[in-house]
């Protein structure tokens, strides 16, 4: 009777070990193709510029309006070029509206803005904030009459920055 138990034992271990054996072999299978799709289209975005295309391409900043009272920015954005432009970062500092402290907030668009796209960019709707030291609620909002750093960069042509601090600023009416 021992020896019943003990190949039962030996039985549930092998089965055990299979079970496991197929389980981690559907996952990595799963995994690798999963991370294969998603490094295609990763490759896809971080596709090669050479300097000499981002020294003669641009996009073109059609319109931007920052509102004074929540923040919010739009930028409109024309792509006349040949490339995509990826990963829009934008960055901002300035004083506070209501003390001297320095504010600052960057943040990422989620769209890229390919080649011959017109686009407007909204900070309230395709923007994720990585960094912001902005607080609506308590006051502390950047005084936009006092930028000190408003740009946009891109991952296509990272040392490609465009200078916002000219755009429109919307303030409260009094």
């Amino acid at each position: 009777m021992n020896r019943k138990k003990s190949i039962s034992a030996i039985i549930s271990v092998v089965l055990l070990i299979l079970v496991t054996a197929v389980l981690v072999a559907g996952f990595l299978s799963w995994s690798k193709t999963s991370v294969r799709e998603k490094l295609d289209v990763s490759q896809d975005q971080l596709q090669e510029v050479s300097r000499m295309d981002c020294i003669k391409y641009n996009l073109v900043v059609e319109s931007c309006n920052l509102d004074s009272t929540t923040g919010n920015i739009e930028v409109l954005l024309r792509n006349p070029t040949p490339i995509d432009f990826y990963n829009l970062s934008l960055n901002i500092q300035g004083t506070s509206q209501n003390s001297s402290n320095v504010l600052k907030m960057y943040g990422n668009f989620d769209n890229p803005i390919l080649s011959g796209e017109i686009k407007k960019l909204k900070s309230t709707t395709d923007f994720t904030i990585v960094n912001s030291d902005i607080n609506v609620d308590s006051g502390e909002i950047i005084d936009p009459l006092d930028l000190k750093v408003f740009t946009l960069s891109n991952s296509t042509c990272p040392k490609k920055t465009i200078d916002l601090r000219k755009c429109a600023v919307e303030l409260p009416s009094s």
